[in-house]
């Protein structure tokens, strides 16, 4: 017998195991810096100050070059936002966002700078009164390379959590026919 609880639930489970959740903060220069997958989601109760940005809509795939994706992004601080794909011919390698600002943003793939396909990226970091960020393609590989292992392991754990999540909604609808 179902209830009105349980095409909730599978809903809930479902939309879960299709989301990619990485997201690293790291360090460069004595800089912070997010690396973000193009199909993260933040959660809702992430304060502006944790993260400097959220998305808006959902993952498009480019009609342009096979290594990029797109989604429309929105700055949550008053403070300049620059973001990088490591795309060398990119029409915005760099981006400088305020609050509430959108953008659609092209993601790049983590294959030319690490020989290894982990996912569609961006890299961001604020940028600072007397600081100048840098996200250039250099900057994007230099990052990737430092913290390969890091991104290695946060896309593994995403791989396995979604696996999980699928497997539950499996198991979901078959407690239900």
């Amino acid at each position: 017998m179902w209830s009105i609880i349980q095409p909730i639930l599978i809903g809930t489970l479902f939309a879960t195991a299709c989301v990619s959740a990485v997201l690293l903060e790291v360090t460069h220069n004595d800089k912070i810096y997010w690396l973000c997958s193009v199909d993260h989601e933040l959660p809702a109760d992430v304060k502006p100050s944790e993260v400097p940005f959220r998305f808006v809509g959902d993952n498009v795939h480019g009609k342009g070059p096979k290594e990029s994706r797109f989604r429309m992004m929105e700055g949550t601080t008053a403070k300049p936002i620059w973001i990088g794909n490591g795309l060398p011919n990119a029409d915005h390698p760099k981006w400088g966002y305020g609050q509430s600002e959108q953008a659609k943003i092209r993601f790049g793939s983590t294959l030319g700078a690490l020989e290894e396909d982990l996912g569609y990226f961006i890299l961001v970091t604020l940028n600072l009164p007397g600081d100048l960020a840098k996200v250039e393609p250099e900057t994007w590989t230099e990052i990737l390379k430092a913290n390969r292992k890091k991104l290695r392991d946060a896309v593994a754990r995403e791989k396995k959590n979604r696996t999980q999540n699928v497997l539950k909604v499996q198991e979901a609808n078959h407690h239900l026919n």
